[in-house]
């Protein structure tokens, strides 16, 4: 992941939400792999993204950052 990125997450997520994106990023793991780990089912780990997702968004809107800024 690249650092701008990560960078951003960590700051505008919380420790779960942003270790279920990079697990998924970073280890190239998929939503049941991730729900396993962590002891969730695999809808657990949806909504956690679709929370995760939605704070970007408005934390990208906020900032007036473009999503292609940070890649």
């Amino acid at each position: 992941m690249k650092n701008s990125l990560n960078i951003f997450i960590g700051a505008c997520l919380a420790t779960t939400e942003s270790n279920t994106l990079r697990n998924q990023i970073d280890c190239e793991m998929t939503q049941r792999e991730v729900a396993e780990a962590i002891g969730v089912t695999r809808i657990a780990i949806q909504q956690i993204e679709n929370r995760a997702f939605e704070k970007i968004r408005k934390e990208l809107r906020r900032r007036n950052i473009s999503a292609l800024d940070l890649f």
